[in-house]
């Protein structure tokens, strides 16, 4: 189910993982990093 904040962007899946594959895995990678990052340094 789609929020309303979803809705109103244009293309939601390309703002959050790009366009390619290489982006969007390289964000993936960026984003778990600062996650784990953020838990080990709690």
């Amino acid at each position: 189910m789609a929020f309303n904040k979803d809705l109103k962007r244009k293309s939601p899946m390309t703002d959050d993982y790009g366009t390619s594959l290489e982006e969007a895995f390289k964000n993936g990678m960026e984003g778990t990093t600062a996650h784990y990052q953020a838990i080990l340094f709690m």
